[in-house]
């Protein structure tokens, strides 16, 4: 998910270092920002199965969702580690 977020130029909204322009920024900006950021969430949510999708349903952002993804499938125990390799195999 992470590289076709990228390959669509989504992933700096997602990930956060894309901020939303501030206020006194141009109108053009805020709403191509707004726009941007709710394709990119809607990628996210298209994504996640439906069994799946209770984890993001409180979200308001494509950040805040990415981060709760992140959090539920990404452990970074010696465990995991070993299963995730011998997926692989």
């Amino acid at each position: 998910m992470k590289h076709y977020l990228i390959s669509k130029g989504y992933f700096s909204i997602v990930d956060g270092s894309e901020e939303k322009p501030e206020d006194s920024a141009a109108e053009n900006a805020k709403q191509a920002f707004k726009k941007r950021s709710e394709q990119a969430f809607s990628i996210l949510v298209l994504a996640v199965s439906s069994e799946m999708i209770y984890l993001i349903s409180q979200c308001e952002t494509p950040n805040e969702a990415w981060a709760k993804l992140e959090k539920h499938f990404e452990r970074d125990t010696l465990s995991n580690k070993i299963l995730l390799k011998k997926k692989l195999k």
